[in-house]
Order: structure tokens, then sequence, then C-alpha cells
């Protein structure tokens, strides 16, 4: 097969798209799309190596299954080995135990399964995960693994013809299971062989269904790059991916892929050239450099972005030459194996602690491994377990609802308690700060919002959850009659109907409403941004401190103020206070940090919040 400038070109934008979009998504929103383009090419590779193999009788399995080895597991493995060598030096115990087991399923392409199990809600931040992106390798190596032996018994038992209608019939059904999934359950359908395998049949097609009328067609190849393009910007990490909308960026990867022009002059350009030869290498070393940059410069400012970006490309371009381009087959072997058993010892031994590993013995380990698990080893009562949040009660029992502990039932009046989990964190100081002859109610969920715009016909579980917490707070407050209700939740206030939500609840009769507004909220967390530095300041000051809440507290200042019977707690603004560009943050109280994680208060965070701020405006209002 002649060399295609037109897909090495596409490798190109989509490498560069990818690596955008992680560096800055505000810069190209859409940027993800690029690893959807990459499963394109794969197929349609894939397709071509296995059926001019089996039309010619010369296909080998073996050594197909080499040539797959050779081209990504050597730049693989020799990531790994170098994060491995930087972890000895640089990660905290937890940390490089973390990085060892991620290094274990990368190279044995099950990091997708991995990163699948770890996703959701109390996800720990993806800035903590250095291999993450190696879920998309996973998914094409099992991908690999599959489609050569089905092929090849399909070949065989009903012809090439048929085995052709069959790819193109796969390929439908599997974007319609995709579709399916991706509202059921968005994350398996993100990471998961079955819900991508159709993005690589596509590319399959391509080589199946030659368009000859569109050969060498510029206008269509254009065509193509202008959706793409379209669909980087105007496309975001909002959109349930990979959903119905993915189809678009599918079918224009196709068009340009079935134009086979030669002399386009952004695909053929010499820059895109270069950069498509190296795309597999850029991937691969970007995302770590990425996560280098969130967890060891303090200011990531412009200038330190397009560092990282020229560096992951010269690393790309490095790791090509010196790696890809060599092809020491047995000193590769050699190598992954040997890194395959160094990660899995560093797991075994904890993230290797011992004295000849000194930052092993730093207490910044100590310190942390105090909050690890943190939200599942306490023992209070309801307030914060799976009885009063909906979306755990609906995990252990099937059902949209909460326990009967959680609403006091034949009493009106009282308080009650609505929100995502920030709320059930929050709900255990409440319960010890308010009275305790004062009837109090809480239905929470995990993720959702506290809003009355019911979206009916979106049919993700999370979505589906969020609306039968909502409705459920709606009919328990029309039960009980509450005289206060109180509701916090984690971000994104400003983008709830504020307004709307008061004259419900007044119409029902609560007499006041208080919005308790964000805490400060830390990336990748609280207790590992702390433990960077002295362990007994009682004020952080980090540029780890998530701008996005400081911006809603602003908002909501403004939004919430003179809404009839409707009070809010600037919680965030009575906890920091502006420091040059940053903000210096309370976060220890009572020598146990604010918060246990990003931003989920603790039980001294939870008592201090309801002590200092709620309950004063509860007493003002009475």
């Amino acid at each position: 097969m002649t060399f295609r400038k037109d897909i090495n070109g596409l490798r190109a934008l989509a490498v560069l798209s990818v690596v955008i979009f992680h560096f800055n998504p505000n810069w190209l929103s859409g940027g993800f799309i690029g690893v959807d383009i990459f499963f394109v090419i794969s197929g349609f590779l894939m397709t071509s190596i296995i059926f001019r193999g089996l039309d010619s009788k010369q296909f080998s399995i073996v050594r197909f299954y080499l040539a797959r080895f050779k081209r990504i597991v050597p730049a693989l493995a020799f990531l790994c080995f170098v994060l491995l060598v930087f972890g000895y030096f640089n990660l905290l115990n937890f940390e490089y135990q973390t990085l060892a087991k991620h290094i274990g399923d990368s190279l044995l392409f099950i990091s997708n399964h991995t990163y699948w199990n770890e996703a959701g809600y109390f996800d720990a931040d993806s800035h903590q995960k250095w291999l993450l992106h190696t879920w998309s390798l996973s998914v094409e190596w099992q991908f690999y693994v599959i489609y050569p032996l089905v092929l090849m018994g399909l070949y065989r038992v009903l012809g090439a013809s048929i085995c052709k209608w069959i790819i193109l019939v796969g390929a439908i059904l599997g974007f319609i299971f995709c579709v399916v999934m991706s509202f059921l359950a968005a994350d398996a359908a993100y990471f998961l062989l079955p819900t991508r395998a159709w993005q690589m049949l596509c590319g399959g097609l391509v080589y199946l269904y030659p368009i000859q009328k569109l050969r060498n067609n510029q206008v269509v190849a254009y065509l193509g790059l202008f959706i793409l393009l379209a669909c980087f910007w105007l496309i975001s990490d909002d959109v349930l991916w990979p959903g119905y909308m993915s189809l678009i960026p599918i079918l224009a990867t196709m068009l340009v892929m079935q134009a086979q022009n030669q002399d386009n002059l952004v695909l053929t350009h010499p820059v895109s050239q270069h950069i498509g030869k190296w795309s597999y290498s850029i991937y691969l070393w970007h995302w770590p450099v990425v996560v280098f940059i969130s967890n060891f410069i303090d200011q990531a400012n412009l200038w330190v972005v397009f560092i990282g970006l020229i560096s992951s490309t010269l690393l790309g371009a490095i790791s090509f030459h010196l790696i890809e381009k060599n092809h020491h087959f047995k000193t590769y072997t050699l190598g992954f194996v040997a890194t395959v058993a160094l990660a899995a010892f560093v797991f075994d031994r904890k993230g290797i602690i011992d004295p000849i590993r000194p930052i092993s013995m730093s207490p910044s380990n100590e310190f942390i491994s105090q909050y690890q698990g943190y939200n599942f080893t306490r023992k209070h009562e309801f307030a914060y377990s799976s009885e009063c949040a909906v979306s755990t009660f609906y995990s252990l029992n099937k059902q949209f609802d909460v326990a009967d502990e959680c609403i006091e039932k034949n009493v009106t009046g009282g308080i009650f308690l609505w929100g995502d989990s920030h709320m059930g964190a929050l709900a255990v100081g409440l319960r010890k700060s308010i009275d305790e002859n004062t009837p109090i109610y809480q239905i929470t969920s995990s993720g959702c919002p506290s809003s009355f715009e019911i979206k009916q016909g979106n049919f993700s579980h999370l979505r589906r959850t969020c609306d039968k917490a909502n409705t459920l707070a709606l009919q328990t407050i029309k039960a009980v009659m509450p005289d206060i209700v109180i509701i916090a939740n984690k971000d994104k206030h400003e983008e709830l109907d504020w307004a709307q939500t008061a004259r419900i609840l007044t119409k029902i009769g609560v007499k006041q409403i208080v919005v308790v507004g964000p805490v400060p909220q830390w990336y990748p967390s609280l207790p590992i941004v702390y433990s960077k530095g002295d362990l007994n300041r009682e004020f952080l000051t980090s540029n780890k401190l998530d701008r996005n809440v400081v911006k809603t507290n602003q908002l909501m200042q403004q939004l919430t103020h003179g809404i009839p019977m409707l009070s809010y707690i600037d919680v965030l603004g009575q906890l920091c206070v502006p420091v040059d560009s940053s903000m210096k943050c309370k976060v220890l109280i009572n020598e146990e940090l604010i918060a246990w994680d990003y931003g989920h208060l603790t039980d001294s965070g939870s008592d201090y919040v309801a002590q200092k701020f709620v309950l004063p405006q509860l007493i003002s209002i009475q």
C-alpha cells in the first residue's frame, strides 16, 4: 500500500487537536475529537492490512500481532520507564503506587477499564493520572486482538463479499448501540471497546467501499476538513460523547479519506507531514507534560503552556527517531517485560517505602494517608451516609428514594436540607448545630444540582437520577412544608434559575430559602496541595484553587440579590481573601483540613462552616 500523505496529515490534525485541548480546553473546546479521528484511521489501516493479506492468502495472524507490538509497545514502554524513574525521586508513596498500577494496566492494555472504574463524581482529578490518555491505546489494542480473528473466521466461512456486508451492518448497529449506551452509561460508552468499535469499523468501510467519484476531489477533502475544524470549535466536553453527535466528525474524516487528495495544502504541508510521523509519540508524551505542569509548576501561565506544547512536540520527535524508527525487537521485548516487572514491584511495595527512596520518608506521606478513603471510614449517623443520598440508595436498593429516617413523618415545619454530596458533607455539621427539637429533613444526590427544571427525554442515568431526586425533594417539601430550605451544591450555581426556585418554594409555604455558596475547591486535592509545604500552616495560598468557584461565588452574590425570601451565604468570601493574583484561604481547623478531597468537608470543616456561617444566618431569620 502506497504512503498516504492525506492520512498522515489527518494524524497531525488529530494529535494537534488533542494536545491543544488538553493544555487549554478554552482554545479548542472540541479538541478531544482527535481521538475519534485516530480510531477511524486505525480501522482503515487494519482493515486494509487484513483484507489484502486474506485476498492474497498470505495473511499471518502472528505477523499481524508482532507488527502491532513493534508499532505501539516500545515507545509506550520507554515512556513508562521514564515515569517510573521520575516518580522514584518526586512522587509520594500513594502517588508512586498509583502510577505503578496505571503503568501495568497501560502496558497490558486494560487501562480503559481501569479509568472507567475510576470515573465518576468522586473521581480523583484527572491531572493526577500520568497515563490517563492510554485508555485509547487500550481500546485500539483490544480491537487489534479481536478484529483479525473475527475477519479470518468470517472470510473463510462466508467469503469476502458477505464479510464486507457484515462490517457495514456492524458499523451501523455499533453506532446505534453507542448512542443508547451514551445515554444509559456515559462513562462506559466513552472508555470501552463495544461503544468505540464502530468508529474503527467506519475506517474499514472507507477501504472496503471506495467511492471512485470522490477520489482526488479537492472540494470533498476541504469540505471534510472544514467540518472537522468546525467540530473542534463548536463542540465541547459538555456534549454527551461519543453519542449521536460523534457521527459528524467520523463522517467528515471518512470524506477526507475517501477523497485521497495528495495535494491538499493543509494535510500534505511539510509541517503536517512531520507532525503526522511523530503523532504517536507526541500523543504519548503530551499528557505526562500536562500532568507535570499541573502538579509541579505553581504558576501555569500562558508561557508555561506554550513551553509545554513545544516540549511535547520535541519529546515526541525524539521518541520517534530514537525508539519508533529503530527495530530492536528483542531489546524492546526485554524492556517491556522489565518495565512491567518493575511496576509490579513498586505497586507491591506500596510505592517503595524505604530510606533508599528519600521522599518516601517525608511526613507528607503520613499526612495524606489520613485523608485517603476518608468518606468510607466515617461512622456518622445517616446525615452523610447512603440513606439520604438518592444516588447511593438507588445503587443499593434499585429505588429512587431515601430511607425513612431522612424524612420525619407526620410533622411539619423545621428545616429541609437539599443538594448534592456537598450538602451531604455539610449536613454533618448542620445536624450538630441545629436545635435537636427542630425537625430536619434531608434529600441529596451525588452530582445533582438543586433545580426544579426537569429535563424530560434525557435518558442518561445521572440525569434520570437527578430528575428523580429533585422531584422527590419537591414532593417531600410539599408534604412536610418546612419553614426553611437550605441548599448547598458543588459549583455552577449561576446556571440555575434561583428566582424560579424561590417562587416555587414560597408558593408552597416555605418562609425562607438559604443558599450556601461553594466552599474553596483545590485540584488535584486539598491534602495533596497542602502537603507540598508546611504541614502546620493555617492558611494556604496556591494557584491550585479552582478559580471557577471564585467566579461562581461572585456571580451568585449578584444573581440572588433582591430575590424575596432568599439569603445567600458567601462561604468562600469569608474563608478566603485576595492576595496579589491568588487567594489566601483558611484550610486548617482543629488540626484537620477543611476538606478531605478537592472540596468535600471534613468533620471539622463541616462543623466550622455550619456554626460559623450557616447557624448565624438561621438565627437572624428566625
